[in-house]
């Protein structure tokens, strides 16, 4: 409770490369090294236990929302539906033209961070049927400078920061 002397309060034994970690309600998800997702039940932290697994291929980042669970991993995005946790379901997956480093849905659009394909901008409103409806590529300088490679993006009162491993951040 004190950010300046921050204490261990809780252990939860991962499995293999703990990759990324995000909350749902009252449970805790996270991805490691061989392709699966786990579900943990954390409404008790002196009581962890394991709710769930699912394969969905290598994670790198995870996005949830009221309803979906939305997975970055190689060139593809997941979503899975997050209304019965004890039975996971993927309900729809797109492939893009380039890596899946990042992702943030906010209104129904998904912004992904396309490692050298730049931001990519997905209409999700239809779950099976996304499709792009923008982007922003490393290839025009003249629109994101000396980002060479986006890591990850956020969303904020219709503003996107994009991180670049080389070249900073931009709005």
């Amino acid at each position: 409770t004190d950010p300046m002397a921050p204490e261990i309060s809780g252990h939860i034994d991962a499995h293999e490369r703990t990759r990324d970690v995000i909350f749902f309600e009252n449970h805790l998800f996270a991805s490691d090294g061989n392709g699966l997702m786990y579900v943990y039940n954390i409404s008790d932290l002196n009581d962890v236990y394991e709710v769930n697994s699912i394969y969905t291929g290598w994670i790198v980042d995870i996005f949830i929302d009221d309803y979906f669970a939305f997975i970055c991993y190689g060139t593809n995005v997941k979503i899975l539906i997050l209304s019965d946790l004890d039975n996971l379901e993927v309900i729809a997956e797109f492939g893009l033209d380039t890596g899946c480093e990042g992702i943030f849905v906010t209104n129904l659009i998904a912004y992904i961070a396309a490692t050298s394909g730049g931001l990519k901008i997905y209409d999700i409103a239809s779950l099976r049927n996304c499709r792009e409806i923008g982007e922003f590529s490393p290839n025009e300088p003249e629109r994101l400078g000396s980002f060479n490679r986006i890591e990850d993006v956020e969303v904020k009162d219709d503003y996107a920061y994009v991180a670049s491993c080389s070249g900073g951040f931009q709005v």
